[in-house]
C-alpha cells in the first residue's frame, strides 16, 4: 500500500483558530462591512443561451462535468453507458465519446453517482473514483497513464474523504492534485482534520494543507453537506477556501502556508444556527438511525456551497444556498434561492445576484471565456435531446 504522509500547517491552525467564538457566544463575529455594506457596482446579466446537442444515449443530467479552456471542450460523465462525452465549446455538438472500462488494464471501476472528473485537455483527463478512493489519469482513448490510491477506506483510521463535485471541483497543478474533503466520521475536534488534501502523483504522497475552520469545533452543524468545503485557485496561484458555515474565506499557498483571510458575507445570511450547541452531540445518539429533525434543520438553514475564480474578469464568485424556512420544509416546500456573491481579485464584495432553484441547476455549472454557464432546468425540460445553459456575464451597474 502506498505511504501517506499528513503534515499540518501550525501557523494556519493558530490563525484559523482565532476566528471563532467571541465573548458574545456568537460562532463568528458579524461584520456589516463586505457583507451588508459593499460596493454594489457589478451584477450578472443574461448574455444568451448555449445548448449541448445530445443523442439518444445520454440524458439531460450528470453528476460530473468539467470544462477545458485549452481545448474549448466540455466533458460530461454519462452514467448510462459509463462514458465521457466531449462537446465542442463553440457549437455544443458531441466531438468524441470515451468509453470507460470497469475492469482490466484500463479499468477504472464503477464510477457511480458520486465520482468526479477533470479535463485539462483531450489528452489529459483525471477521474476520481469516490467509491474506492483512487485517482486515474487517462488519455483521449481511455488508456490509463497513471493512477494512485488517494485514501484507503479499508484502513480503520479516520482518513480524509476527498469529495469533489462539479460545484466543488478538484484541481491539478503539474503533478499536484488538490481535493476538497468532507468528514469521514463525527469528531470532537476538527482543528487538525483535512479540509483540503494535496496529492503528489509523482511521489505518491498526500498532505493535508488546510484544516476545518474554528466554528466546526464549537457546535454540531447537522448533515454532512454542512461539512463540505470548496476551493479555487486565484491570483499568485494561491488557494482560496470557502466553508459552508463560515463567512470568512481563507487564502493559502500551495504548501498550505497561511497567506490571508477575508470576511465576505451574503446579505441573505447573517448568523449560522447549529443543529446542536454541543459539538459532541453525536456521542449521545445512534448515528446509524436517520434523524428527521436534523434533516429538516439542514434543509432550512442556509450555507455557502462553492467558490469559483473567473480569471478572464479577475472576479471571484461565492455561491450560497438560501434555504426556505423550517415551516416551509414541514409543508414540503423545498425550493430555495441561489445567491452569487461577486468579488474582485482582492475579495472586496462588489455585487450579489439571486436565482431560483426551480429554474437554475447549479450542479451543472462552468466558466467559459469570462461567462458563467448555468443549466436551466425549465428550458431543458421543454427541449428534447438538449441541455440548455443560460450565460451570465458581469456587467457594471
Amino acid at each position: 500500500m502506498e505511504k501517506v504522509y499528513w503534515v499540518q500547517s501550525l501557523l494556519f491552525l493558530l490563525i484559523i483558530s482565532g476566528c471563532g467564538r467571541n465573548n458574545n457566544s456568537s460562532y463568528q463575529e458579524f461584520s456589516e462591512e463586505n457583507h451588508l455594506i459593499f460596493s454594489d457596482s457589478l451584477k450578472l446579466s443574461e448574455s444568451g443561451y448555449f445548448s449541448l446537442m445530445l443523442d439518444q444515449s445520454i440524458g439531460q443530467t450528470s453528476n460530473s462535468m468539467s470544462y477545458s479552456s485549452s481545448d474549448d471542450v466540455l466533458s460530461i460523465f454519462n452514467i448510462l453507458n459509463h462514458s465521457l462525452y466531449l462537446f465542442n465549446g463553440e457549437n455544443g455538438k458531441i466531438s468524441s465519446i470515451i468509453p470507460l472500462e470497469f475492469e482490466g488494464p484500463n479499468g477504472v471501476g464503477d464510477l457511480g453517482l458520486i465520482s468526479s472528473h477533470l479535463i485539462k485537455s483531450q489528452k489529459e483527463i483525471y477521474l476520481y473514483n469516490q467509491n474506492i478512493g483512487v485517482l486515474f489519469k487517462i488519455d483521449s482513448s481511455g488508456v490509463i497513464l497513471n493512477k494512485a490510491r488517494v485514501t484507503d477506506y479499508r484502513d480503520e483510521a479516520n482518513l480524509p474523504v476527498p469529495y469533489p463535485s462539479t460545484m466543488r471541483p478538484f484541481y491539478v497543478k503539474g503533478d499536484l492534485v488538490f481535493f476538497p474533503c468532507e468528514i469521514n466520521n463525527r469528531l470532537s475536534d476538527y482543528s487538525s482534520y483535512p479540509a483540503v488534501l494535496r496529492y503528489d502523483l509523482g511521489k505518491k504522497e498526500a498532505k493535508s494543507i488546510i484544516s476545518f475552520s474554528s466554528p466546526y469545533n464549537e457546535a454540531y452543524w447537522g448533515p454532512y453537506y454542512k461539512y463540505q468545503p470548496s476551493l479555487t485557485f486565484g491570483p499568485k496561484n494561491n488557494i482560496y477556501v470557502s466553508f459552508p458555515i463560515d463567512h470568512t474565506i481563507y487564502i493559502m499557498d500551495s504548501n498550505g502556508d497561511f497567506v490571508d483571510s477575508r470576511y465576505v458575507g451574503s446579505k441573505f445570511m447573517k448568523e449560522f444556527e447549529p443543529y446542536q450547541e454541543d459539538v459532541e452531540y453525536w456521542k449521545s445518539v445512534d448515528l446509524s438511525v436517520a434523524d428527521e429533525r436534523e434533516r429538516i434543520h439542514g434543509y432550512s438553514t442556509s450555507e455557502y456551497r462553492s467558490i469559483l475564480y473567473d480569471e478572464t474578469n479577475s472576479l471571484f464568485y461565492r455561491i450560497c444556498f438560501i434555504r426556505p424556512s423550517e415551516e416551509e420544509i414541514l409543508n414540503e416546500v423545498y425550493d430555495f434561492d441561489i445567491s452569487i456573491i461577486i468579488m474582485d481579485k482582492n475579495l472586496n464584495k462588489v455585487g450579489e445576484s439571486v436565482y431560483p432553484s426551480s429554474k437554475y441547476n447549479f450542479d451543472m455549472i462552468f466558466l467559459r471565456k469570462g461567462e458563467l454557464f448555468v443549466k436551466r432546468n425549465d428550458l431543458s425540460e421543454k427541449i428534447e435531446n438538449e441541455i440548455v445553459f443560460e450565460m451570465l456575464k458581469p456587467e457594471k451597474l
